[in-house]
């Protein structure tokens, strides 16, 4: 499996409906004066806020965008791989799971952000129907590296992998759940 446009979502805590999505945009707007995320060259911050069911605001990247994501009325962070990296597909998937949770780790720690995540469930998207068509092929060549990787993660856990549309029109996205919801930032020390 080549595909490297790979997007994960974690999705925001219980208390979600009081998320201030405009009150993020200064927050993103410090980590790019501050070059908060590691190995990223962030570029600007754009409010979607306006655009129901859409990407929020989103901080601009040059090889990422990192989005407070709206899409499936369920606000989150939305990580967004648009630049290849090198590395097989476990080593892809690993760099995503540590962006994302990165980011949501730095999400947590600010106080003007009031928001945190769940981990019992992801959203994991590839965005390269040429690549990774939305089919059983696809879940067959990705599912193995997946379930390393989670097992890394969750240990000892059997996660409920499941494709979230079988519409060859959408792009492979699996939905995956799990038992426990264990900490972003104990999850990120476990890479």
């Amino acid at each position: 499996m080549d595909a490297k446009r790979i997007q994960l979502k974690l999705y925001a805590a219980d208390h979600a409906e009081r998320l201030d999505l405009r009150g993020l945009v200064p927050v993103f707007h410090d980590w790019v004066k501050h070059h908060r995320i590691e190995d990223e060259v962030l570029v600007n911050v754009t409010d979607y806020t306006h655009v129901p069911d859409g990407p929020g605001v989103a901080l601009i990247g040059h090889g990422a965008h990192y989005f407070l994501d709206l899409g499936e009325a369920r606000p989150g962070l939305l990580f967004s791989r648009k630049r290849a990296i090198e590395g097989d597909l476990a080593h892809r998937l690993e760099d995503t799971f540590r962006r994302t949770l990165a980011a949501c780790d730095l999400l947590e720690k600010d106080e003007r952000a009031d928001v945190s995540f769940e981990t019992k469930e992801l959203l994991l998207r590839i965005q390269d129907r040429l690549l990774a068509p939305n089919d059983d092929a696809t879940l067959e060549a990705i599912e193995p590296a997946l379930r390393a990787l989670l097992e890394r993660l969750y240990p000892g856990e059997t996660p409920a992998i499941e494709r979230v549309s079988a519409d060859a029109r959408e792009p492979f996205a699996l939905r995956v759940k799990l038992a426990t919801n264990p900490a972003v930032s104990a999850l990120l020390e476990r890479l």
